[in-house]
């Protein structure tokens, strides 16, 4: 259906990934990547799930 409503997989594709060079996007790659770090360590899970944990 995206395909479909932009015309081409390149645009799709363009859409999809996000404008590279972004400052929007970059920023959400790296959030994403500090979130797959933070999975992989269980105390950091512990910390993040804590309802008293310190947002600010």
């Amino acid at each position: 259906m995206a395909q479909k409503l932009l015309g081409t997989s390149w645009h799709v594709d363009l859409i999809v990934k996000g404008l590279e060079g972004n400052i929007t996007t970059e920023m959400g790659l790296l959030i994403g990547y500090l979130a797959d770090l933070v999975r992989k360590s269980p105390q950091l899970v512990r910390e993040f799930e804590n309802p008293v944990f310190p947002i600010c």
